[in-house]
């Protein structure tokens, strides 16, 4: 846990860089005897031709070799500004090459004003009770009209910054104290006209999670971080401003995981108090105007498949939100490009391609690049069967089925290249995760398959022979089949190939491939995996990975793995908890651990040149409450004009509730993004 309110973001901007040089040695060498030193190596901008010439390689190597002398002879202020200004060179040569501009939009000062309209899945919020909520658009969406004690300064690093309170004081390891700014105040909106933040709005919004009851006193399943929540044995809200937090042990990722995790929120006691019935039953055409917080935007009434938000009037964050109003919009996937040339968007990224967001860029060559990591995992999944006679009871068929699947033919196949592979915590998840030269050594990681051949085949005679072992079913996630068809079929021949298997697919739904999951039914899956919520894994393996996890449907077991998690859990020291985590990667990588992280793609993204993004918005999934830093240059000859949006509306809290949209509740878990 550490606080950080001017720390930079971790750099993208590098990423392009390494992507280009990889997807060169892959093409060029189709991986054979390419090592893991060469994947590791960060190309120096230009196209593809460029990237493949030795020459280069070596004037690459040198130019690198001298820069790293340098940095060690002088301060390290001014290795930081060799390395900015050698960052920013290479971002324009690589722009000038590949047909960009090479210039992005010139540095001004930030003004207030305009409207900013972007891209979501709007049909994908399920609902603004934010306690209630799951899905990725609805997260992203209350992130700017709520507050948090703490929120993510950088979610990758895991580092902390001040919203309506600072880091806690700590009397002891089970104690945290928390001082509300006593400038935060709610939005001036009729049901909370403007007033103070109190320690009671926080404890209510807490308490309520931890209950998990409706207004009737029943028992309310859409609390779905109840058993989070309830990781404070206590909460006082004495009247002076502070908070107190009690926990039964020592806990040390309480703070970043319940505190300052990404569903934390806190909205007012009026709409706790008065307005229960209607967050019981909520339908996505009303319920915007329920909402309650004191973050920098106010919502609107949510019409058809566009959802605005007002600039609050009493914003009362010591950084300023400038835009008059975010407007997040679904038309049709197709439309997407037509609408950002007409200007009725102001960026472009998902779903699309890198080649497809080159084409935009042919068509629209001023456009500012920009970069994200695809923060849901694709993974290879399977569960030990309890049946001594299924062969999936021995795990080193599991570990061999993993090792089997090339993750840079499948990165070329899912990403076009843009995708690094990632070990058991995701590669942007900086200091967290298994260095890539490192991870690049363990079987089923190796650039070349040709490697990992001899040991594939040593587990499969382990157990029992390709023979013995008969046809197995692989299930592949339809949502993800639909997004890159043909993929299971891909990753079945991979499997056929490397581990000479019988293989045969099924489609199946999120949702039934969680019911089997849990049910112990599901023999091996592939697709999309869970979003981190964090970066710091200690939560989620003590979840999936530890012999008694509620979520170990692997049914994984290794006392080692126990006992360094265990251990994690009640180590407060940062440093000490990474280097630990990085214990734990290694055991999994090597004992056949169910939950197979394959690879997380790179998404490239084109924005217009007026409009001017707070970089750490583009850090992963949870991080659009950084949205509120960004601007808009009005004045700018492209800009369109724009009219402000309706006003907020406000819910009659004697109105009959309405009818709860059942089919949210049935949403796969790949759309709640958890």
């Amino acid at each position: 846990m550490h606080l950080s309110r001017d720390s930079q973001p971790q750099a993208w901007s590098t990423m392009r860089q390494r992507r280009i040089s990889r997807r060169a040695l892959l093409r060029a060498s189709g991986r054979a005897g390419v090592g893991a030193a060469g994947l590791a190596l960060v190309g120096c901008g230009g196209d593809d031709d460029e990237a493949e010439d030795p020459a280069d390689e070596e004037e690459q190597s040198q130019a690198e070799a001298q820069s790293q002398s340098q940095a060690e002879a002088q301060a390290q202020s001014q290795a930081e500004a060799q390395a900015s200004e050698q960052s920013q060179a290479e971002d324009e040569e690589e722009s000038a090459a590949e047909g960009g501009t090479g210039v992005e939009a010139e540095a001004a000062e930030p003004t207030p004003g305009g409207i900013l309209r972007l891209f979501t899945s709007t049909d994908n919020l399920d609902r603004f009770d934010p306690h209630r909520s799951r899905f990725r658009a609805s997260q992203q969406a209350l992130s700017l009209m709520y507050s948090r004690l703490l929120q993510p300064d950088s979610v990758s690093a895991g580092t902390l910054e001040a919203d309506l309170a600072g880091l806690p004081e700590q009397p002891d390891e089970t104690t945290y104290i928390f001082g509300l700014n006593p400038a935060a105040v709610f939005w001036d909106v009729p049901r909370t006209g403007g007033r103070a933040v109190t320690s009671e709005d926080v404890r209510l919004s807490f308490q309520r999670q931890i209950e998990g009851t409706n207004s009737g006193g029943d028992p309310d399943l859409r609390f779905y971080r109840q058993t989070l929540m309830a990781r404070a044995s206590a909460i006082e809200a004495p009247d002076d401003g502070t908070v107190t937090f009690t926990t039964p042990a020592p806990d040390a990722t309480f703070v970043d995981s319940v505190i300052g995790g990404p569903w934390s929120f806190v909205i007012s006691r009026e709409a706790i108090d008065e307005l229960a019935p209607q967050w019981d039953f909520q339908t996505n055409d009303t319920n915007a105007s329920l909402a309650s917080g004191s973050g920098p935007f106010v919502p609107s009434v949510l019409e058809g498949l566009t959802l605005s938000l007002l600039r609050s009037e009493n914003w009362w964050g010591e950084r300023p939100a400038y835009l008059d109003a975010i407007e997040l919009v679904r038309p049709p996937n197709a439309e997407l490009p037509t609408s950002y040339r007409d200007l009725q968007l102001d960026a472009l990224d998902f779903p699309f391609s890198s080649d497809q967001i080159d084409a935009v860029e042919e068509q629209i060559p001023d456009g500012v690049r920009y970069e994200y990591p695809v923060d849901t995992p694709v993974q290879l999944s399977f569960a030990l069967s309890n049946d001594p006679e299924n062969p999936l009871s021995d795990p080193r068929l599991g570990a061999a089925i993993a090792q089997s699947v090339d993750r840079f033919a499948l990165i070329e196949r899912l990403y076009s290249g843009d995708g690094r592979p990632s070990g058991p915590v995701p590669w942007f998840l900086g200091d967290w995760a298994l260095p890539e030269a490192q991870l690049l050594d363990f079987p089923g990681y190796r650039p070349n398959k040709a490697d990992d051949m001899a040991e594939i085949g040593l587990l499969i005679d382990a157990a029992g022979g390709a023979e013995a072992i008969g046809e197995l079913r692989l299930i592949v996630a339809d949502l993800f089949e639909g997004f890159y068809p043909g993929v299971g079929e891909s990753v079945t021949s991979m499997v056929q190939e490397n581990a000479g298997l019988t293989i045969s697919t099924r489609f199946r739904s999120y949702a039934e491939i969680t019911e089997q999951l849990v049910q112990g039914a599901l023999p091996s899956f592939f697709g999309w995996g869970p979003a981190p919520e964090q970066a710091d894994p200690t939560d989620l393996w003590r979840a999936s990975v530890h012999s008694e996890g509620a979520e170990n449907y692997g049914r994984y077991l290794n006392t080692e793995v126990d006992a360094l998690i265990e251990e994690m859990g009640a180590t407060f020291d940062t440093g000490a908890r990474q280097r630990l985590a990085l214990q734990v990667q290694e055991l999994l990588l090597t004992t056949a651990y169910w939950r197979q992280n394959l690879t997380n793609g790179i998404q490239l993204g084109i924005h217009h040149p007026y409009f001017h993004p707070e970089l750490r918005a583009f850090d992963f999934g949870w991080s659009w409450h950084h949205l509120a830093g960004s601007w808009i240059d009005v004045d700018a000859e492209t800009y369109p004009e724009r009219e402000l949006p309706v006003v907020p509306l406000d819910i009659d809290p004697n109105a009959p509730p309405a009818e709860d949209d059942a089919s949210a509740d049935g949403a796969s878990e790949d759309d709640a993004g958890e």
